[in-house]
């Protein structure tokens, strides 16, 4: 078993979920005039951003590097997180046949639904200049408010 399999294996999903679920708060709670664009009508059309920004919000808490997954499905995409099987989702709620506003789960069908068109550890720190000042400026405007 590989370690991350292994640290997976031992997560408290409840525990997870919680702080998961304080991180999308956080951005509920940020005066949207101060965020970027695509924030501005939470969680529609925000996945991809707040994936990233979630991902290192996680890895600063511990919990270690996650892939960042874009899927396509009949017109529509959608980004989350997931690592050995864990599915880590904020902005699922953005479509009308998804009612859960933080999904944290291995497996899920609805994502299995999405046809995966990338996948790559996800971390803003990767991104060039005003894109990666971008993300450190909102993450810090969130982290403000946890």
């Amino acid at each position: 078993m590989s370690h991350e399999v292994a640290v997976l294996a031992e997560l408290d999903l409840d525990h997870l979920k919680e702080v998961v679920s304080q991180f999308r708060h956080a951005i509920e709670a940020c005066d949207q005039a101060h965020l970027p664009a695509a924030f501005q009508d939470f969680p529609a059309g925000s996945c991809g951003d707040t994936t990233l920004l979630l991902a290192k919000f996680l890895e600063q808490n511990g919990f270690g590097h996650f892939d960042y997954v874009f899927g396509a499905q009949e017109g529509k995409t959608h980004a989350w997180l997931q690592k050995a099987g864990l599915i880590i989702d904020i902005t699922a709620d953005q479509f009308a046949d998804m009612d859960q506003a933080v999904i944290v789960e291995y497996g899920s069908v609805w994502h299995d639904g999405f046809q995966e068109e990338l996948s790559y550890i996800a971390d803003f720190e990767n991104y060039g200049g005003l894109t990666r000042d971008e993300f450190r400026a909102t993450y810090a405007r969130i982290y403000a408010r946890l």
